[in-house]
């Protein structure tokens, strides 16, 4: 078996490489370390048509990298390369949705197991299509990821979002946003718009504590334009696996969402990646990529 390992060069959990010896000794192993941003895409793709298995180890900023180049390269639906991400980053919320391997030698425990269907969303903006396995918003999210991303890295992942989620709240103005989907719409002023397909980003907050993976609908969760006394009281609120129960904060699901911002600085990010502006279809894909994972 030809099996292809994508590893950020920042791995924070560096026991994700438990196994790797045993893995090379059992099988044809490639091997490729990320040098900068968006690199996991350009390895992801060398490596698909090499490869029976492809493994990423690090973040789901990296698994958001790899899954561009695997539908891209229209592995989509297809079962000719198998994908499994083993969490080791700075943020490994949609791992929290999985029983996902958390080194290599329990990713080759279960290299040869059936593996489980997941929902993948898909984003179209500005006619350029973008895949997303956890969560995406508009917002003062993008803030928060352009914070961490620019952040000290000594920090704890916890520590290092709720810095970035402080400093984002002290400096944010609310976005005007037009909501459309197929019941209706909604215009007004918001802090935040999460787009889900996992329950948590952020390192563990629970933005959209329904969500299920494979259930072929989007969680959609709008927090309105709360003061930073309200923003204070009800952060940590999010750390528990249920809803918030707030005036400004609304739970609903759709099969499809319109986000239109009528305000240019509202940014769109997904799974801990800046995606950029502009008006945005948000979809889901039922059950359209196999993992090496178990629920």
């Amino acid at each position: 078996m030809k099996i292809g390992i994508v590893v950020n060069s920042r791995l924070r959990q560096k026991r994700a490489l438990e196994g790797l010896e045993q893995l090379q000794n059992e099988h044809q192993v490639e091997l490729r370390n990320t040098e900068r941003q968006g690199h996991a895409t350009e390895l992801a793709a060398e490596l698909l048509d090499q490869v029976d298995v492809l493994l990423a180890l690090g973040g789901d900023g990296t698994f958001h990298e790899i899954l561009q180049a695997f539908v891209n390269r229209t592995h989509l639906h297809q079962e000719k390369v198998r994908v499994g991400f083993i969490p080791a980053g700075s943020a490994n919320d949609f791992s929290r949705n999985l029983k996902i391997p958390k080194n290599i030698a329990e990713a080759h425990q279960n290299i040869n197991d059936e593996g489980i269907k997941v929902d993948l969303g898909l984003i179209t903006l500005n006619n350029d299509r973008k895949y997303f396995l956890n969560i995406a918003d508009f917002g003062i999210g993008a803030e928060v990821v352009r914070r961490v991303n620019k952040g000290p890295k000594y920090l704890s992942p916890s520590l290092s979002f709720l810095r970035a989620t402080s400093l984002a709240f002290l400096r944010y103005k609310p976005y005007e946003v037009k909501l459309s989907w197929e019941n209706g719409s909604w215009t007004g002023r918001i802090a935040a718009i999460a787009v889900a397909n996992g329950k948590t980003f952020g390192s563990g907050l629970h933005i959209a504590p329904d969500a299920v993976i494979d259930d072929g609908t989007l969680r959609i969760t709008r927090i309105e334009d709360l003061s930073l006394g309200d923003y204070v009281i009800n952060v940590l609120k999010l750390k528990k696996p249920r809803r918030v129960e707030h005036p400004k904060i609304h739970y609903s699901e759709a099969d499809w969402l319109e986000v239109e911002p009528l305000d240019p600085r509202c940014a769109l990010e997904a799974d801990g990646e800046y995606i950029g502006k502009g008006k945005a279809r948000f979809e889901i894909l039922h059950r359209a990529l196999t993992l090496i994972a178990r629920k």
